[in-house]
């Protein structure tokens, strides 16, 4: 909210203007908090802008029931049988509770082995497109992006030019800071005051995705 506040400070043109909150994957976390954010603080005269709506595209927004949801999606596309599916159950369970329990340590711990299950049963396949094999460490080539981030001219229009670290596609730095309570939370609460508010929200996910 203070970003927006200082961005419409610096560019009044846009006081007033319609905005849209969008992200994919883990901004399944920021989208609702950030536009629940935006939304107290246009009621309360803070930021002078229109809140049109929201979306979140393959969002992790609540891991508590989003984890019980691997086993029935991997079987349903036959990436795994009934027997590991009972497995997963199994843990899907032990998962829940710790996160019931805010065991953060434990349930990163837990949670974690569902999708390794996925994954041992079914192979080598690329998690968001279940009909392709994974080529890389993130399942496709990204080094053009890498490059062009990395680029002089990019890095000087971003006023990062004398950085010393390179952009890159994931950083298990910053990955850690994210394991844990965050990473576990539920941020599910905030979309009913959007919606509550009328505020469009659209949610969607690809069919072959599985994470």
């Amino acid at each position: 909210v203070v970003f927006l506040q200082e961005f419409v400070r610096l560019f009044p043109e846009l006081e007033g203007r319609t905005l849209f909150i969008t992200g994919e994957s883990f901004a399944g976390h920021y989208v609702p908090a950030i536009s629940a954010g935006v939304l107290d603080a246009i009621s309360s005269g803070a930021l002078n802008v229109t809140l049109g709506g929201a979306a979140i595209g393959n969002g992790w927004i609540d891991p508590y029931l989003q984890y019980a949801a691997y086993g029935p999606f991997a079987l349903q596309n036959k990436l795994i049988d009934q027997k590991t599916l009972d497995e997963m159950n199994s843990i899907v369970t032990k998962c829940q509770h710790d996160i019931d329990d805010s065991s953060w340590t434990f349930a990163s711990a837990t949670c974690s082995q569902i999708m390794d299950t996925v994954l041992r049963e079914a192979g080598d396949i690329n998690i968001y497109n279940i009909h392709l094999p994974c080529k890389g460490s993130l399942c496709y080539d990204f080094t053009n992006q890498t490059d062009y981030m990395n680029s002089k001219a990019v890095l000087e229009a971003l006023h990062v030019s004398s950085h010393k670290d390179k952009w890159s596609t994931c950083n298990d730095v910053v990955n850690v800071m994210f394991k844990g309570e965050d990473r576990l939370s539920s941020f599910a609460f905030d979309l009913p005051k959007l919606l509550s508010r009328n505020i469009p929200v659209l949610i969607y996910n690809g069919k072959l995705d599985l994470i």
